[in-house]
């Protein structure tokens, strides 16, 4: 009897990467190149430390010894932060979800190393970019028809919070301007739908956007940003964007020192969400707006900055202080009623 021989292990990775990734689960391509990096690696430390090619490794060649190795070998072999170690393994557990979807068989795999724990890693700082910068970056795009529509783009991904992918899928027919309160919709992570909200100021530069860009009656299934090759039309490509936003990054760094020296489209949305729990906006408002399936997510905009505990002090001081006068005040009346007198 032929003995059974388990698939290859990087049979589905194409179909993972360039197809589920993308399409079922609406990631970004930061993310894409994220996962792509994990596997990468993966391969390099199965030749590296066990002998096995990709035309050899296979999926029972996986096990918890495996991949606590494979994690001995980031840290120690390519120093890798416990954090990043954590994306990697994360990575390859996601895979695994995956691949036991593809073959049931590769499902006792896939649980033998999901208890795997995280490692123990420092909280991530979250990093934005402050109005100041923002006013200077968006200052710096010239007033040409490509630069009004890259600052439609930027200012439309700052306002709404949301992730870039999400806004370069926007269609014509997502935006809705002409009622009482201007909102989009939003396709996240999971296919999940959102309203958000949009400012007066972000409207108005809509309205002048798709007046130039869509005509007078624009087709409802159109993207909103989007590229024609032809007869081809295809939504603004995430390189595109963040080329011509590190573009502008650099000039406005020239005349604000706040401009982030690493300038990424991701930091719209941690900007966004940090600057409104500055205005006290509560976590679960900012949760739902952000379109966070776990509050947990949004907690790590809920550390307050030196500025908001400076406030936060000194408004507890003037409220001491008020109440302190308000006691001595009462205390004097009392005193000259016992004594038969008025103040």
């Amino acid at each position: 009897m032929k003995k059974y021989k388990s698939p290859l292990f990087f049979k589905y990775t194409y179909k993972f990467l360039h197809e589920y990734l993308v399409n079922n689960l609406n990631r970004s391509r930061q993310t894409e190149d994220s996962y792509t990096d994990a596997l990468t690696l993966f391969n390099r430390y199965s030749i590296a430390q066990k002998g096995l090619g990709i035309d050899k490794l296979r999926f029972d060649h996986i096990s918890k010894d495996f991949i606590l190795d494979f994690r001995v070998w980031l840290s120690e072999k390519q120093n890798n932060k416990p954090q990043t170690v954590n994306q990697r393994i994360a990575a390859i557990n996601s895979y695994l979800r995956f691949a036991s979807g593809e073959n049931i068989s590769l499902s006792s795999i896939r649980i033998s190393i999901a208890n795997i724990p995280r490692l123990r890693a420092q909280k991530p700082k979250v990093e934005g970019i402050s109005v100041k910068a923002l006013k200077t970056i968006f200052d710096s795009i010239p007033n040409t028809k490509k630069g009004r529509r890259n600052l439609t783009l930027l200012v439309l991904l700052y306002d709404s919070g949301a992730r870039i992918n999400e806004i370069l899928k926007l269609k014509v027919k997502d935006i809705q301007l002409n009622q009482q309160y201007s909102h989009l919709y939003l396709l996240g992570k999971g296919n999940k739908s959102r309203e958000v909200p949009l400012s007066k100021a972000t409207v108005k530069l809509l309205k002048n956007y798709i007046k130039e860009f869509k005509g007078k009656v624009p087709n409802p299934d159109e993207y909103m940003f989007h590229i024609a090759r032809g007869n081809i039309i295809t939504p603004l490509s995430y390189d595109c964007v963040d080329k011509f936003l590190k573009k502008y990054g650099k000039i406005a760094s020239k005349n604000c020192s706040e401009v982030p020296l690493k300038l990424s489209l991701h930091k719209f949305r941690h900007a966004k969400a940090l600057h409104m729990v500055e205005h006290g906006i509560p976590l679960p408002i900012i949760s739902r707006f952000l379109g966070h399936e776990d509050i947990s997510t949004t907690m790590i905009y809920g550390e307050p900055t030196m500025e908001m505990v400076r406030n936060a002090l000194q408004k507890a001081e003037e409220i001491n202080l008020k109440s302190a006068r308000k006691d001595y005040s009462e205390y004097e009346k009392r005193r000259l009623e016992l004594c038969g007198i008025r103040k």
